[in-house]
This record gives structure tokens, sequence and C-alpha cells, in this order.
């Protein structure tokens, strides 16, 4: 496995991370710029994979997401579209990083599964659009979503087994 740090725009002090900035920018209704690339004075669309929850509790109250909500009128476009493009954005990034290190016929060797993150209090809505948004950015077909914190607990899991130690179930609890 090899996650990826070399994100676009090596200027930024933050580039060479394992997140990228959910970012996204336009010009004339086409992405323009994402992650890192993006800068502050440009209209950007950030937070807006929350807008994919209608039921989400921050939908209106953050500032980014209200700005978010105000571009998609402006740009004639949905939630859905907006993460598609950029999902289709950090997707095309992935696999030319894949190509690079396993060549060029690497998509006739490997079988690929996809794997994403939403929160926890997701709604079945939500979920449902965010397998769309993967489907619509050209992500595989065989795509599973995990919450968040299963994520965390499954890095730690591999992060601990990667560190040659072995884990114990404890059979007895205490309290005090």
């Amino acid at each position: 496995m090899r996650l990826i740090t070399d994100w676009p725009n090596p200027q930024n002090d933050l580039a060479s991370s394992e997140k990228v900035p959910t970012t996204i920018s336009y010009k004339n209704g086409k992405p323009s710029t994402w992650g890192y690339n993006v800068e502050t004075k440009e209209q950007t669309f950030r937070w807006f994979k929350l807008l994919l929850d209608p039921k989400h509790k921050f939908r209106g109250e953050a500032e980014p997401i209200q700005t978010s909500n105000r571009l998609l009128g402006t740009l004639n476009k949905t939630a859905e579209d907006v993460a598609s493009d950029y999902l289709k954005l950090i997707w095309e990034y992935t696999k030319q990083d894949i190509k690079n290190l396993k060549g060029d016929d690497w998509d006739s060797i490997y079988e690929l599964r996809a794997v994403l993150t939403v929160p926890a209090i997701w709604s079945p809505a939500a979920k449902d659009r965010t397998l769309r948004v993967a489907k619509n950015a050209g992500l595989p077909d065989s795509i599973s979503l995990v919450t968040e914190p299963e994520a965390a607990a499954l890095a730690v899991l591999k992060a601990k087994n990667d560190e040659d130690t072995t884990l114990k179930v404890c059979s007895q609890a205490y309290f005090s």
C-alpha cells in the first residue's frame, strides 16, 4: 500500500501531507483548481461534502457550507456535481500516481477496489449520494463505504500489525 503525500502545488507548505484539502474552484463552469492549488481569493467550494446530507446539522450554519450552497446556484450545479468533479480530479491524480509506480499497463494487471469514508452520522440518503458521486467520478465499480471511526480503528490495527506486535484479546474487564 502506498499513501499519496505529494499532492500538487509543492510551494504550499502543507502540500506534502496525507490529506489534501477538499476544495475546488471553477472557471467558466468547469473545474479549474483543486486541493492545495486553490487560492483563498478564488470563489471556492469548501465543505461541500456536507451538502450531500440534507439533514446534516451544520448544513445551514457553517460559513463555508453557506458559501458553497450559494455558489451552486451561480454555476447551475448540484452538490453531487461538485463532489463528483472533485473526486474525479483526485481519482485521475491517483491513477497517474499508480501508473508512475507500476507502469502503463497497471490497470490491466490489478483489480481495483475503492473504499470511501463517510461520517458516522451520515444518513442513508447521504450514503446513496456518496456512492453516486463515486460512480460519476469514474471510480471502480467495487466501492465500499466505511464510517470514519471504523476507518480510524482499522488504520490503528494495521499500524499495530505492521509493528509486528501481537494484539491480544483481553478476557477480563476491570471496573473501579
